[in-house]
């Protein structure tokens, strides 16, 4: 799936409307599409989509019928520019993730029109930018990132009940760009101490990409140390590599060794064709830092870059998935230089 179209394999060259696709100018009007996941809503047997941006919505398949999908909205207005689709409670089935009000949210997809909320944070703490998942205090429950902290997650879940805030600066302000806060957080454990650390760029309109080092203290507290990955030109940065907008990223093995690698890249014209955003015109990459264990580095970790491609760059979600079942991960982009799959062909 790209915006209104599907694409069908194992070509990828056929395709079809499921919604009237509306032709944007990127240099003037923003995309009406930051995600885009497929699900059985209805349990009818047949997968369904979620997509949209501000007001997420439910797109029916007509069980193989040639026709437009009916569709409804389950949610009111979102703020998040990057929604996740994970398994949160564990019970098999996956959550939207995304930020609402101004606060950190969930709700499970159903057949209802309407779906449950379950309020995480309370208001004034979430972002428009930044968010991810994963266990950071190592109690086999999944706790939620944002850009002023994480969220751990409690032993019962209600639509009432906010989680426990633990304030940590995973974004950052600067270079002209308005906000803090990046794209997707990745979580785990990048030096091999047994920690979960966090991988985030600083700024989704800005320069920065770092990684966290999880810390504990003697009773058992838990901090972060901020180590750069690559900043601004002023700065050091890793391979040489610099670019801002990084508004969209992802994690995964990308060559197969058992750890995790991030994928990342700039989005181009993030605030339209206006400069309102530093390096506006710079080259649209797309690159994966694999994450090197190095007792010599601080926090005994590297990350390396390895460029995958400088003519397309990212939007507002990466995809990692082996679409074609050789073993190896590939990737899916979409953005407003066009719908890109990148193969891995292994080492």
């Amino acid at each position: 799936m790209a915006g209104p179209y599907i694409y069908y394999g194992p070509d990828f060259t056929r395709f079809r409307e499921i919604y009237p696709a509306i032709a944007k100018g990127p240099s003037l009007e923003f995309t009406s599409v930051n995600h885009q996941f497929t699900y059985d809503v209805n349990h009818d047997g047949w997968p369904d989509v979620i997509t949209g941006w501000t007001n997420p919505a439910v797109y029916l398949n007509p069980q193989g019928e040639s026709r437009r999908w009916e569709s409804f909205n389950p949610l009111g207005r979102t703020q998040s520019e990057t929604t996740l689709f994970e398994d949160i409670d564990r019970d098999g089935e996956p959550e939207m993730i995304y930020a609402s009000g101004q606060q950190m949210r969930y709700a499970k997809p159903t057949a209802e029109e309407t779906w449950t909320e379950f309020n995480v944070s309370e208001v004034g703490y979430a972002m428009s930018h930044g968010i991810g998942t994963g266990d950071i205090n190592g109690d086999g429950r999944t706790d939620i990132l944002g850009a002023t902290g994480w969220w751990e997650q409690p032993a019962t879940l209600s639509a009432e009940q906010t989680w426990t805030y633990h304030p940590v600066a995973f974004g950052r302000y600067g270079n002209r760009a308005s906000g803090i806060g990046g794209a997707n957080m990745a979580v785990y454990d990048a030096n091999g101490d047994g920690l979960n650390d966090v991988v985030s760029s600083l700024n989704a309109h800005g320069f920065g990409l770092a990684w966290f080092e999880q810390q504990r203290a003697n009773d058992g507290t838990i901090s972060f140390v901020r180590h750069m990955i690559t900043d601004d030109y002023s700065q050091p940065a890793a391979g040489d590599v610099r670019f801002s907008q990084a508004h969209a990223a992802t994690m995964a093995d990308i060559d197969g060794d058992g750890t995790q690698d991030y994928i990342i890249g700039k989005r181009v014209f993030t605030h339209l064709d206006n400069l309102y955003d530093p390096d506006s015109y710079g080259a649209p990459v797309l690159y994966w830092y694999k994450a090197v264990k190095n007792a010599a580095a601080p926090g005994g970790a590297e990350f390396v870059p390895e460029l995958i491609h400088n003519r397309s760059g990212v939007g507002s979600q990466v995809t990692a998935i082996d679409l074609n079942g050789d073993g190896a991960v590939d990737l899916l982009t979409s953005n407003n230089r066009g719908t890109f799959i990148f193969w891995n062909q292994g080492k």
